[in-house]
């Protein structure tokens, strides 16, 4: 008898304690920590590539002197972009594109055996390949996180009006 009152005691107390705290004092819990969101730096990637391209427009006239930093402009610019951005990944997986110029322009010179006699169209092949890679460069790898779309819901309303009230149902779809 005495553990059924004390039971019966000991519960009271304990409805009595959870119900003495309203619904709105319970705190939610913290959001867990997510990677911040990477923006767009197409444009700096893009940007080493037009500095690359001018300094290959300078190379004709010197290309023992200016030949090198065009192409290592080429070939690590838009690499360090990725890799200043935190995305080592993609920082390789540029690098590997932009080797793809240089392994034709490498063939097309045969070794460097023809020298410097290059065709027009043999050149038009390199130029157009190196434009490429910087294009699927900028546009696929340096592209930002997007967030994620807005959860769905929705959401009852009641709003007064000088006739009564007015019903209605909002949502975000």
């Amino acid at each position: 008898m005495r553990f059924l009152a004390a039971v019966v005691v000991g519960l009271g107390f304990a409805t009595a304690t959870a119900s003495a705290q309203p619904p709105a004092a319970t705190q939610p819990l913290p959001p867990l920590p997510q990677e911040p969101l990477v923006e767009s730096y197409r444009l700096a990637t893009v940007s080493t590539d037009i500095i690359a391209g001018l300094a290959t427009v300078l190379a004709v006239g010197d290309p023992k002197n200016v030949g090198p930093v065009a192409a290592g402009a080429y070939a690590f610019g838009a690499p360090i972009m990725h890799l200043l951005h935190h995305r080592p990944g993609r920082a390789l997986g540029s690098l590997a594109l932009r080797a793809i110029p240089f392994g034709i322009a490498y063939l097309v010179l045969d070794g460097g055996h023809n020298g410097y006699e290059v065709l027009v169209p043999q050149f038009v092949g390199v130029l157009g390949s190196a434009i490429t890679v910087s294009i699927v460069d900028s546009a696929v790898l340096a592209k930002g996180d997007e967030p994620p779309p807005p959860a769905r819901s929705w959401t009852p309303t009641v709003a007064p009006t000088h006739s009564g009230l007015t019903f209605g149902l909002r949502g975000s779809f």
